[in-house]
């Protein structure tokens, strides 16, 4: 029997040095093969197998859990869920890595890892946990076995996902601090006691993320300032930030190959604009084009466009040197130039530089102050950045904060920058949060901060990168299964995007299962269902594909995402059996979308108030809908742009509504449903293409309008 045992200490930011090299450090090779789609797999192989790194049994493991294909077939690493669950048990305890990835196959209900584990054993001493996890070695089945398709039985005790999870993230596994936090954050572990309480313990896919609370959320926190410090100090990774499965471009802003071509044209012709850009391809590389990153002939560029008056390019050369630290003298000529004839921001930059270096005359670290507080204003993230640093009291040399230190200029300026794409900048208003004592207790501080974190740490982490790459060349070479293994992992951290590719990759396996029931010769050619089975029921419905995609989609839909919303409901509506349960979870869902101002959530919410007999509130959600105003406020709009359709829905609807008035169905103090109906016919009129063949639908519902009234219910006139 192999153990994994730690001691947890709670609600303690842990700096301690990783416990062997990082998912992305040791899987390197297959993160540079991206760059120029090659990967010499059996090279990997073979440095892993031989390798004494703590985490390298967890790495291979990876490669078998959700298979790889390299240069040729002779180099594909097959789907192995048996070798990688030996692999997993072989690292133990001295594997971090390995931990967090037992916790995934138990989070997902692989019944081989369930079956033959002895959950979490928890024991609090002295007001610390120590959490063992331990895994039967010598009894798990193979993944062809019945009971590899089944499901896994139901645990007592401890939480073997949530203890698996906050095991490797106390040795600073960098998987395992964004699954705890997310797990934590999302009430789906319990970071006090790891004991499973009411949650479901035979695949943690199916427990529901629910809202934030205060103690969650400090001990998410927690993890993350410690995650979100590493990913902020750590290298920026060359691959794209993770998307959806079908966006297979290579880079999020490439520039196209014929635009470069042109540009060298343009170029050698000495057109400055042109120079200028080619600088920035230059800068920065372009794979597409086969320009390697060259500062050196950026620079070359750059100062021959600045030559020709080009103010942009000087600034790029005199930023150089700043960043550089280099010689000022050599910056000054370029930043004259931006100061005398640059945009208004360039200018402001330029004599900022001036002011700060002393160049042509005395510092000057209130005029730099200054200068920088223009730029920022002006919305150059640079400089809010630098006045950030400065307001916050961060030694900036050379700069003077205009007025003196000020934490919440400090903070302003922080989400200025956050606001242009700055993660630095999103990252330092978080911790200046921090600093207020009651942050981590007060809910909607906290709850700030995490999103705040969790975004940073997400966006910055070359592990998640890494995992969208293979996950969408999988997808991209019609392997769904391996594509829906990795954005499995992808949701466990949290990611909201991860949800939505595990879900989309999940419904794609139904209709492959369902090409496979009809064309059972065709499934076995293209083998692509190995051992990826739905180990997570739905209240009565029997796991398959379509089940795992909703729980992809419910995870989706608390992280907020509106077309996912939409698909629960439905799913909720479809498949219930408990009618009234699944009404009550339906409106849950509704009121969400609702909150995002979505019109479709609007309009269902104010269908399902009226069907439970809350007219008076339906009625006024109706008119909310046909005034175009949101509900809670019908003074402010708040979206002006609700599609015609829904708002002649909501008309229709409060047609209704009319007769239910005139004959008693509303307070009889609620104004007349007409009334905003017969106001928005001329603005709906305008609006509704084709109008001469819908003039019926206008005199028509005027028509009812008149027939109410005068047959229902006349002692209302």
């Amino acid at each position: 029997m192999t153990g994994f045992s730690s001691i947890v200490r709670l609600y303690v930011v842990s700096l301690q040095v990783a416990l062997g090299a990082t998912f992305s450090e040791l899987l390197a090779p297959i993160e540079a093969g991206f760059a120029n789609d090659s990967f010499n797999v059996t090279q990997l192989i073979t440095s892993l197998s031989a390798s004494e790194d703590a985490n390298a049994p967890g790495a291979l493991a990876f490669l078998h859990l959700v298979g790889f294909t390299g240069d040729s077939v002779n180099e594909t690493i097959p789907r192995d869920i048996d070798r990688a669950t030996e692999l997993i048990v072989q690292g133990g305890a001295d594997c971090p890595l390995c931990t967090t990835l037992a916790g995934f196959l138990a989070a997902a209900g692989y019944p081989a890892l369930v079956n033959n584990s002895d959950g979490a054993i928890v024991v609090a001493e002295d007001g610390e946990l120590d959490v063992t996890i331990r895994i039967r070695s010598d009894k798990a089945p193979s993944a062809g076995s019945p009971e590899a398709r089944g499901l896994p039985r139901e645990l007592a005790g401890g939480d073997f996902v949530g203890s698996a999870y906050a095991l490797a993230s106390f040795d600073s596994e960098p998987l395992a601090e964004l699954a705890h936090a997310h797990y934590l954050a999302s009430n789906m572990t319990d970071g006090d006691t790891y004991e499973l309480g009411g949650r479901l313990a035979g695949a943690a896919l199916r427990r529901a993320p629910s809202p934030l609370s205060a103690a969650s959320c400090a001990a998410a926190v927690d993890i993350l300032v410690a995650a979100a410090t590493a990913k902020m100090n750590q290298d920026a990774s060359a691959l794209p930030q993770l998307g959806a499965l079908q966006d297979v471009v290579a880079s999020e802003d490439r520039q196209s190959l014929e635009v470069v071509r042109l540009l060298q044209s343009r170029a050698a012709q000495g057109d400055p604009e042109a120079l200028a850009s080619l600088g920035d391809v230059y800068y920065s590389g372009h794979d597409g084009a086969g320009i390697a990153r060259d500062t050196g002939v950026a620079v070359e560029k750059w100062k021959a466009a600045a030559s020709q008056g080009h103010s942009g390019a000087a600034m790029a050369v005199a930023q150089l040197v700043v960043a550089a630290k280099g010689d000022m003298t050599e910056a000054a000529p370029y930043l004259q130039q931006v100061a005398e004839a640059g945009a208004f921001v360039q200018q402001a930059m330029a004599k900022h530089y001036i002011a700060r270096h002393g160049l042509g005359g005395q510092v000057d670290p209130q005029a730099a102050g200054e200068h920088l507080q223009v730029a920022a204003d002006a919305g150059d993230s640079n400089a809010q950045l630098v006045l950030g640093h400065a307001f916050a009291g961060i030694d900036v040399e050379g700069v003077a904060p205009p007025g003196g230190l000020n934490k919440t200029l400090a903070s302003r300026y922080y989400r200025m920058a956050s606001d242009s794409g700055r993660l630095l900048g999103r990252f330092n208003a978080a911790v200046l949060t921090l600093e207020d004592e009651d942050a981590r207790h007060n809910p909607q501080k906290c709850l700030r901060v995490y999103q705040d974190l969790s975004d940073v740490t997400m966006a910055a982490s070359r592990e998640i990168r890494l995992l969208g790459a293979i996950a969408r060349r999988a997808f991209a070479a019609g392997d769904y299964e391996g594509a829906a293994l990795t954005s499995m992992l992808i949701s466990e951290l949290g990611h909201p995007q991860g949800h939505v590719n595990a879900a989309l990759a999940w419904s794609l396996l139904a209709e492959q299962q369902r090409t496979c029931d009809s064309v059972q010769e065709d499934c076995v050619q293209r083998g692509k269902r190995e051992y990826l089975h739905c180990w997570a029921p739905h209240g009565s419905k029997s796991p398959d594909a379509l089940t795992c995609s909703f729980h992809y989609w419910r995870r989706a839909a608390a992280a907020g995402n509106v077309p996912a919303i939409h698909k629960v409901t439905d799913a909720v509506l479809e498949w219930g059996d408990d009618v009234t349960s699944h009404a009550s979870e339906a409106f849950y869902w509704m009121t969400q979308a609702a909150k995002h101002g979505d019109p479709r959530g609007l309009f269902e919410r104010a269908s399902m108030l009226e069907t439970r007999g809350d007219l008076a509130v339906a009625y006024m959600a109706f008119m909310a809908l046909l005034l175009g105003e949101h509900e809670d406020s019908l003074v402010q709009p708040v979206n002006e742009g609700f599609p015609t359709e829904v708002r002649l829905a909501a008309a229709v609807a409060l047609v209704k509504a009319s007769a239910l008035y005139l004959s008693g169905g509303l307070p009889g103090d609620a104004p007349a449903p007409w009334e905003p109906v017969l106001n928005s016919i001329p603005e709906l009129w305008d609006r509704v293409p084709g109008k001469s063949a819908l003039r019926w639908v206008r005199d028509a519902t005027i028509g009812l309008l008149v027939l109410t009234a005068l047959c229902c219910a006349p002692s209302r006139l």
